[in-house]
């Protein structure tokens, strides 16, 4: 320890421990704050500064009790000697180094395992990350990023019970509404809406504009059948991030109300922010088949038919059948039942549609 390191620890020491008995009158704001910002020598519990220089102080300046900062240099050189000078509390010192340097030491190492996890996780290695991030939740317990972090592999394993563990453990340590949103969707991933709309509440109160929690809240709401609260939060999160999917969503809650020629707009735009959205088409062409509009369903269908992936298109191939059906077109339908039936011969809603065509002659 050279003499300025040693001259800013007795300096810290001395001026915290005025500020702490009220000793301090003549000694500047800013000195005390430059002093303790530029001590570092943090790692000293301020109990123990108090300690011995209250022992120094009542033993070299018993009536003294306001010093001027020209004194509080006299004062900190001879409090350096007294410090250097009593090797039980060097010693003692000593010790609090060490296991500041042992705790920086561990603390860098579980920096290490986190970003070493975050690959993990990067590579769907789940089981791999949640070992990085457990041993470095060992090595720094306090640190709430890595229980955040260890939460997210869980839950992307499907582990929701640890996951919710794990957010509530970074949420004790350091509550952000990211954390509260993350644990808000394991919440919904069990189907647990009340607690995952309290937290999702706790995320929206930490950041107002966080469009995600407004759009998960809904999510929430709309899973409950409250559909006028799921639309306030939809219509929000759209405010604030107008995506396909949040358009999506309001489409279905007003689907849910009835409020067919506002789902159809919400669908429609959905569309148009993303025009591959698959899921867009089929639900507009339901509601297009109840109110009768089939030229516009079967449109919808054959947009569907193209997006969708080839494994679930017998879907779409019998919907298209039926719109085709209500129409009167019967051997357009019977060839959309015969593709249904080719890629799944046992899809009972395309065998019931195959009877009825085959009654009809068809």
């Amino acid at each position: 320890m050279n003499s300025v390191s040693k001259k800013r620890l007795v300096l810290a020491a001395l001026i915290f421990a005025f500020a702490v008995a009220g000793l301090n009158a003549q000694i500047p704001g800013n000195l005390l704050g430059q002093a303790i910002n530029q001590s570092g020598f943090d790692y000293v519990p301020e109990n123990e500064f108090n300690k011995v220089f209250q022992e120094f102080l009542a033993t070299n300046y018993p009536r003294k009790n306001t010093f001027s900062q020209l004194e509080v240099e006299g004062v900190t050189t001879a409090f350096a000697l007294y410090v250097v000078s009593n090797a039980t509390i060097s010693a003692q010192w000593k010790k609090y180094a060490e296991a500041q340097q042992a705790a920086q030491q561990a603390s860098e190492q579980a920096r290490r395992l986190n970003e070493s996890g975050l690959a993990y996780m990067n590579k769907f290695d789940f089981d791999r990350a949640i070992a990085d991030f457990t041993e470095a939740i060992r090595l720094d317990p306090n640190h709430a990023t890595l229980y955040s972090n260890r939460g997210a592999a869980y839950r992307y394993k499907g582990d929701f019970d640890r996951a919710i563990a794990d957010y509530t453990e970074a949420i004790r340590l350091e509550p952000t509404a990211s954390r509260y949103y993350s644990r808000g969707n394991a919440y919904s991933s069990k189907n647990d809406y009340d607690r995952a709309i309290a937290d999702f509440d706790q995320a929206i109160r930490l950041d107002p504009r966080n469009a995600s929690a407004y759009y998960y809240r809904g999510d929430a709401y709309n899973r409950k059948n409250d559909y006028d609260r799921a639309i306030a939060d939809f219509t929000e999160a759209i405010r604030l991030e107008p995506t396909g999917t949040r358009y999506y969503s309001r489409g279905t809650a007003y689907s849910s109300k009835k409020d067919y020629d506002r789902a159809i707009a919400d669908y429609t735009e959905a569309i148009r922010l993303n025009p591959n959205y698959e899921s867009a088409y089929t639900a507009r062409a339901y509601i297009y088949i109840g109110k009768g509009d089939y030229d516009r369903a079967i449109t919808d269908y054959t947009e569907s038919i193209r997006l969708s992936p080839s494994y679930s298109a017998q879907f779409r191939y019998r919907d298209r059948a039926d719109a085709y059906i209500k129409k009167g077109n019967y051997p357009l339908a019977r060839a959309d039942v015969n593709k249904a039936l080719q890629i799944d011969p046992n899809y009972q809603a395309a065998k019931d549609l195959d009877a009825e065509l085959k009654q009809k002659g068809y």
